[in-house]
């Protein structure tokens, strides 16, 4: 080939490459487009199936199977969306690949008047790989519960944080620092052991799969490539003084880079296995978390055995005839910390039957009634007062003024007003202090008689 000749070969191998780098590009773009047409459509699913029927509250406070509903809503679906779109793009475009030089490789061997000697190679073909697909599949780990249990842990690592935001200041107030990050030290750890399993197995995994694939692949590809050649009919070459030599060499690397393509293709479609099990700990989760809505949708909850820091058990009131049969689902040992699967109001009840079994002489409540209808909450300051135990109340609430009998009230500037309790019907601060308005946004704290 003269010099006029390579540049020719040169400039369509570059006019082929400006498609095909548009193509790549392209694909890479429709899959995360397809990734999040996907997260879109289901997220907005899960949000309309969330929010109906007020599917949200009896998810966190009358069932117990969804600790973590805003890592299911997020990450989850986010983690299961990518992995789908990642999928299609990685099976689709190496089934291609592998046809199309199949094709490309059958068609050069008529050409090379390769006859029967082209069966042999695509029986090794044949049985090399679906060697390696059996022995991967039989020694791969179970990817997709690993993968699912790693979500779950991250989701409870994530609930620890969020609920030392939201209960900062009672952290602070209590000195519970310690215990919050021991917690946060042990979810850690354990999401960090269920990462270094992972990890472990995929090493014996790994090593399997870059034997058979690199060397394995590679030795037989060779010997496929040899056979055609070496056992042609047409041994020699005309108008070839080296005797065929310079032709052979040509086949010979030409077919070696082309079934170094179509393993390069089979490899990744080797690899989509491993991707498979991954997204099904995803699926699992997604499927899980619709199967949870579905099922309190229609008034069937499982609530586990609560338990307060390990001091106190209480069984839920709402039994299964499951259990008069002698079976309960998560068995009798299932436990659950109670700021899980407590609703806000129930909480506040738990707090304040302890204040009714220790009997103490004096009880500080700080908006232990927040949650609790007007009604209630009055039965409870009555039964306390007749107890003959003092109150001292943090509260936004003046309905509670009849149940005390002296009134501190703070400005939020520095100064602060005590007086004995007024009547309902009279204004608690004198002129100069806070107005009307201003001191229902106050904190106050309200006495009841002394010891």
């Amino acid at each position: 080939m003269d010099s006029k000749g390579f540049a020719i070969e040169i400039s369509k191998w570059l006019l082929v490459a400006l498609p095909a780098t548009f193509i790549n590009s392209m694909i890479r773009y429709f899959e995360s487009y397809l990734g999040l047409a996907f997260k879109t459509r289901l997220t907005n699913h899960a949000y309309k199936e969330y929010f109906s029927d007020q599917l949200y509250y009896k998810v966190s406070n009358l069932d117990g199977r969804l600790l973590n509903v805003d890592q299911c809503l997020t990450e989850d679906i986010n983690s299961f969306t990518s992995s789908v779109a990642h999928l299609y793009s990685h099976l689709t475009k190496p089934i291609f690949d592998i046809v199309l030089i199949t094709i490309t490789l059958l068609k050069y061997a008529r050409d090379r008047e390769a006859g029967s000697s082209v069966f042999f190679p695509m029986f090794i073909a044949a049985v090399v790989v679906s060697g390696t697909a059996r022995i991967l599949k039989a020694i791969s780990p179970r990817f997709g519960e690993m993968v699912a249990e790693e979500a779950q842990r991250k989701g409870h690592l994530r609930y620890l944080h969020s609920r030392i935001i939201t209960n900062s200041e009672e952290i602070a107030f209590y000195g519970g620092h310690e215990a919050e990050k021991k917690n946060l030290y042990h979810a850690f750890h354990r999401l960090n052991d269920q990462v270094k399993k992972i990890y472990k197995k995929r090493v014996p995994y790994i090593m399997a799969e870059q034997f058979l694939m690199k060397y394995v692949w590679s030795g037989s590809g060779l010997t496929m490539i040899a056979i055609p050649i070496l056992f042609a009919r047409n041994t020699r070459f005309n108008n070839d003084p080296d005797g065929g030599v310079s032709e052979r060499t040509k086949g010979f690397a030409t077919a070696k880079n082309l079934l170094l393509n179509s393993a390069d293709a089979a490899e990744r479609l080797m690899t989509s296995y491993k991707e498979v099990t991954e997204l099904a700990g995803y699926t699992s989760r997604v499927y899980d978390m619709f199967k949870v809505m579905e099922e309190v949708k229609q008034g069937r909850y499982q609530k586990s055995m609560v338990t307060s820091n390990g001091n106190s058990t209480i069984v839920n009131e709402q039994f299964d005839t499951s259990v008069i049969r002698g079976f309960t689902e998560e068995r009798f040992d299932a436990k659950n910390d109670w700021m899980d699967v407590l609703s806000g109001g129930e909480k506040q009840r738990m707090g304040l039957a302890r204040v009714f079994y220790h009997k103490p002489l004096y009880a500080l409540l700080d908006e232990c009634t927040s949650a609790v209808s007007i009604d209630v909450e009055g039965n409870i300051y009555s039964a306390i007062k007749d107890a003959g135990i003092t109150l001292l109340t943090v509260t936004h609430r003046p309905s509670l003024w009849k149940y005390h009998d002296y009134l501190l009230k703070y400005s939020g500037e520095g100064d602060y007003y005590f007086s004995p309790m007024p009547s309902s019907d009279e204004n608690p601060l004198p002129n100069g202090h806070l107005n009307g308005e201003d001191h229902l946004s106050q904190n106050h704290v309200y006495f009841s008689k002394h010891i």
